[in-house]
Order: C-alpha cells, then sequence, then structure tokens
C-alpha cells in the first residue's frame, strides 16, 4: 500500500507538460532534462526550467542551448519579472564552456594530428618490413635453387667420375 502511495504522489508531483522534438547537439544524457526544461518555459514554470537546464548543463557543460535555456527563463513577462544580471550571467557561463570546448577541442585536434604521424609511420614501417620479407623470400628461392643446382652438378660430376 505505502509503495502505491509513493508512486502515486510520484506520478501527481510529475506535470503533464507534453511533447516535443528539439535536435541538438548536445549529449544524449542532457537530452532530458533540456527538453523537460523547455517544456517547462513553455509552460511559464520558470523557476523548475532554470533547474532543468541547469541539470543538462552539469551532465554537458558544452550544452551551449542549456545555457541558452536557463537565460531565456530569466526573462518572465508573465510576472513582469525580469531578472537580466542573471540571464547575463548564463551567457558568459556559456562563454566560459565553449572556451573549455574549444580548448578540449585543440587537444583533440593535437591527439588526432599525433595519431595519425604515428599510423602513418606504422604503415611505411609495415611497407618496409613486407619488403625485407619478399626479398628474404626471394633470396630463399635463389639459394634454395642454387642449392638444387649444385645438387644436380654433384650428382652429375659423380656420375663422370664413375665411368
Amino acid at each position: 500500500m505505502a509503495a502505491g502511495l509513493c508512486l502515486a504522489a510520484t506520478l501527481v508531483s510529475q506535470p503533464l507538460l507534453g511533447r516535443i522534438s528539439f535536435p541538438n547537439s548536445g549529449s544524449p544524457a542532457a537530452q532530458e532534462p533540456f527538453v523537460r526544461g523547455v517544456l517547462l518555459l513553455h509552460s511559464f514554470e520558470y523557476d523548475d526550467a532554470i533547474a532543468a537546464f541547469r541539470e543538462a548543463q552539469r551532465i554537458d557543460p558544452s550544452f551551449a542551448l542549456a545555457y541558452w535555456g536557463e537565460a531565456l527563463s530569466y526573462n518572465q513577462p508573465l510576472w513582469y519579472n525580469e531578472n537580466v544580471e542573471k540571464a547575463r550571467a548564463a551567457l558568459a557561463e556559456a562563454e566560459r564552456a565553449k572556451g573549455e570546448a574549444d580548448q578540449a577541442l585543440t587537444e583533440l585536434q593535437a591527439d588526432l594530428a599525433t595519431a595519425r604521424l604515428r599510423r602513418d609511420d606504422a604503415r611505411r614501417r609495415l611497407q618496409q618490413a613486407e619488403q625485407q620479407l619478399t626479398a628474404a623470400e626471394d633470396a630463399y628461392d635463389t639459394a634454395k635453387q642454387a642449392s638444387r643446382d649444385a645438387t644436380a652438378l654433384v650428382k652429375a660430376a659423380k656420375a663422370q667420375l664413375k665411368k
């Protein structure tokens, strides 16, 4: 019975907000709180929207639209409430996150360039090893043929000596 009441309380506390499709570049884990934030924002639930957008930011700090959503949530025309300072602070946080994302991208690009150089070096060494293997196989085949030829010459010489 207690479990049923808990479940009912959970269902009642979650408002029916509707559904939207909002394709974006945020991480998959940040999608649910972001979409919830957009739905709450459009339902005039500004404080809850701010909390949802901040959750999306926490999950994906480089998710610019989560900061945008928070900034929009500080403009509350229905309640004649606007907090420009907090909106600007949210956008400044987006700029900071963008800087971190840009730095991470630069580091990833450097790592990628290093990996490509290593790959190209490994390909060159593999090609050299394949060439050396081919040369060694050719030398072996030549030596094997020379050994057969020498064996044939020795047999022929022995046959001549027996006559």
